[in-house]
């Protein structure tokens, strides 16, 4: 689904697919109704309003007449049912005390978001979130096994806390999500897990025991409190505090919000809205199903909630304009505050005209009590207050809470996108990024916040991926640091947070690997998405070079041909022949390349082993060395690299015998500036910058098991293991472009 989906109410808000104080929408607004009817609800029945043919989820206290019903200890149960079977269980003594489980709300092919950002940028940098593991916590994951290894992860781990199973129906939200995730952050890993009522907490204590790094839930909660203390705001902290970064989308609310303090002037059990309107009216689709919540604080108030069929009431005389239905025995859990829910379903064959009202007792008159009332599914409410219309979690303070701005237009708030502050007063959400973009899994642009959180959690993953050992507190300040404000140059603010969720420029390019055939001049360079590609160049004996000749960014292969002494150097990896071909060395030299000065383009040196000697030269063509130094023995096997981020390559040595590594710091003669063994005998050693933070470090591929070994220090235990090539392999770096 494209927009906020339709569940029962109380649901967690699904954010699928804007205005400050009370709005006004429209002007037809029905002002006069009669008084109040007299409560008609029974005690034990905490259903609230319901249409009778809706499908309900209940928590109930069974009889000893419940027959085949098991309950737990407390003697109670999980029923569902439509609220006319429920209301018939209750009526016959079966069951007691009926109370609804609150549920979550939705926040209703490669995403328009990324596309011209600069994630891009990030990925051509080979920062594709490996290493990084992401749980896509949602209500329904229809049809995504049929997108594993296109537009989600090859394989993925699941788990379903929710009877109805993981696949739901045509519900394909927590699908679309996870394919966002996908197209920002393509080589992490990935969880996918929906949790049915009352089981949030189980699902979050197993996301944690996957080790996931990062969870996002495009999804929230319409029922208080909104300050940061509901029941699932410690269970999002539980998550945090294990060091998990998590990420939520806003709500799709404030155009679907109203708030305000009870006002009743003339006492005559109806609240005034605005002025002496009583009836905050909207219109719903044909056959659709809607949700009304009313939260309110105060421990002695009590207030309920009535809906009114405006289209029938006013064809009616005053004595027979009643209410359809009210909500009156609150279905308040202690682990939130005082709520009355109305969940109804327009049964008629074309857009009907409905509204809703909030009542109090008109002898003691709840004054000042103040209450906010969320609608799912309606058109928008005639009187709007998109203002702290953020659901829960997203007060919690180290969430990242993430508003919507359509892909097209970016600094454009989109008028649902929920909005702060939150209820103690805390200027949330935090950021806002795209919505509006293509999925596989839906035919209509995916609108909502439930599609700008997901890119969020993507951009977190691809910072871990550069800082793993980042805290969630760390995470969510570098992207309010590198976020573009909105409105251009403001501060945080209710709107928009921080702003725009940007990474900024990526780091420097790193390395990838690959390796040459000396027997049959076959190359094959290995990409950060884990293909490869072989080409051949040269003939055999010649002796391998990886640089950037050019100074474009890419890597490319040259040759060092030992029986004449000339290189020859290819400004792409594929095969032909070369771009520049000159004469520099002598037989029995053993090549190298670097950039000697600094200037952003790689040129050739070779080392004469009979000498001990380095001879390099900062152009690409036929002369003599520029720089001459005396630097290792006989049978040390020459290298170069940066190994102090200045940006000025310099030599070092490898001594097969013994794996004894040593480097310098300037070009000259000198004794090493450091001296360390890595790797065993037979191993074939090289280096690249492994992590792009501009120092390149070593690695080995050792042919006996086939297997490269990068290490992002200059020694030390490896931090990437990478299986591949052949025994026959010789091991190469580079940024291949």
């Amino acid at each position: 689904m494209s927009g906020r989906g339709l569940l029962a109410v109380c649901a967690l808000f699904l954010l699928g697919s804007g205005v400050p104080s009370a709005v006004a929408q429209s002007t037809a607004i029905v002002e006069t109704v009669p008084p109040r009817p007299a409560k008609s609800t029974g005690p034990g029945d905490s259903l609230g309003a319901v249409h009778p043919d809706l499908e309900i989820l209940a928590d109930v206290a069974l009889t000893r007449r419940t027959g085949a019903l098991t309950g737990d200890s407390r003697g109670r149960s999980r029923i569902k049912g439509t609220a006319a079977e429920l209301r018939s269980l209750f009526d016959r003594g079966l069951i007691t005390d009926m109370r609804r489980i609150p549920q979550m709300w939705e926040a209703g092919i490669v995403s328009e978001g990324v596309i011209g950002s600069d994630v891009e940028a990030w990925h051509r940098g080979g920062w594709f979130g490996q290493g990084v593991k992401i749980g896509v916590l949602d209500s329904s994951f229809t049809g995504y096994s049929e997108l594993l290894g296109t537009e989600l992860p090859a394989t993925v781990t699941t788990r379903s806390f929710d009877i109805d199973g993981l696949e739901q129906g045509d519900n394909r939200h927590g699908t679309a999500v996870a394919e966002i995730v996908y197209d920002v952050a393509p080589l992490a890993g990935m969880v996918l897990v929906n949790a049915g009522p009352g089981r949030f907490g189980e699902a979050v204590d197993y996301l944690i025991a996957q080790g996931v790094d990062i969870i996002n839930l495009s999804a929230g909660w319409p029922v208080g409190p909104f300050d940061g203390s509901a029941q699932q705001d410690a269970i999002v902290n539980r998550a945090i505090d294990a060091g998990i970064v998590w990420v939520n989308a806003a709500g799709n609310e404030a155009d679907r919000h109203f708030s305000g303090t009870y006002q009743d002037s003339n006492s005559d059990g109806w609240a005034e809205l605005s002025g002496t309107v009583i009836i905050n009216d909207f219109t719903i689709p044909p056959g659709a199903e809607f949700d009304l919540l009313l939260n309110w604080t105060g421990p002695v108030s009590d207030l309920d909630l009535c809906l009114w069929d405006l289209d029938r009431i006013l064809s009616l005389p005053p004595a027979e304009q009643v209410p359809e239905d009210c909500s009156e025995a609150q279905q308040s859990l202690p682990w939130h505050q005082q709520l009355e829910v109305i969940e109804w379903i327009n049964t008629s064959s074309e857009e009907r005209w409905y509204g809703f009202s909030i009542a109090g007792d008109p002898l003691a008159p709840p004054s000042g009590t103040p209450y906010d009332v969320f609608a799912d599914g309606v058109f928008d409410l005639s009187l709007q207050v998109p203002a702290s219309s953020l659901l829960v979690p997203n007060a919690t303070e180290r969430v990242i809470s993430v508003g919507a701005v359509p892909w097209f237009d970016l600094s454009a708030i989109e008028d649902f996108s929920s909005r702060g502050p939150t209820a103690d007063g805390r200027v949330k959400p935090d950021l806002v990024a795209p919505d509006r973009v293509s999925t596989e899994s839906f035919d209509d642009a995916f609108a909502g916040t439930s599609s700008s959180s997901p890119y969020v959690a993507g951009l977190a993953a691809l910072y871990l991926n550069l800082h793993p050992n980042s805290s969630p507190l760390d995470v969510r300040r570098e992207l309010g640091i590198l976020a573009d404000g909105l409105p251009a140059g403001s501060g945080k603010n209710s709107t928009f947070g921080w702003g725009l969720a940007r990474l900024g420029d990526p780091p420097r390019v790193r390395d990838s690997i690959g390796y040459q055939i000396p027997s049959n001049a076959r190359w094959t360079v290995r990409d950060f998405d884990e293909t490869s590609e072989t080409f051949t160049y040269g003939i055999p004996g010649d002796q391998r070079l990886m640089c950037d000749w050019d100074g474009d960014g890419t890597d490319t292969p040259g040759l060092y041909r030992p029986s004449s002494g000339f290189m020859y150097l290819r400004n792409s990896n594929d095969s032909g022949v070369a771009d520049l071909e000159f004469f520099f060395g002598n037989a029995g030299d053993v090549p190298v390349c670097g950039d000697w000065d600094g200037d952003g383009d790689d040129t050739p040196g070779i080392y004469r082993p009979t000498q001990g000697k380095f001879y390099l030269r900062n152009t690409n063509d036929t002369g003599f060395a520029d720089i001459e130094f005396h630097f290792g023995l006989t049978g040390d096997v020459p290298f170069a690299g940066d190994w102090n981020g200045d940006g000025i390559d310099t030599v070092g040595l490898y001594r097969p015998w013994n794996s004894l590594v040593l480097i310098t710091n300037e070009n000259t003669t000198k004794v090493a500036d450091s001296q360390v063994f890595y790797g065993i005998t037979g191993d074939r050693f090289f280096v690249g910058d492994w992590d792009g933070d501009g120092v390149d470090s070593f690695g080995i591929f050792r042919p006996s098991d086939r297997t490269f070994y990068l290490s992002n220090d200059l020694g030390g235990v490896a931090d990437e293991v990478v299986p591949f090539g052949v025994n026959q392999s010789r091991p190469i770096a580079g940024s291949f472009g």
